[in-house]
């Protein structure tokens, strides 16, 4: 979930990026 988290810190405000990282998350 790190990289998630620096994902979502660097591109603020992308929703699209946040469902993304979740889905990935849930799916692992």
């Amino acid at each position: 979930m790190t990289v998630c988290s620096s994902i979502l810190r660097t591109l603020r405000g992308r929703r699209s990026v946040e469902i993304s990282c979740y889905a990935s998350h849930i799916r692992n």
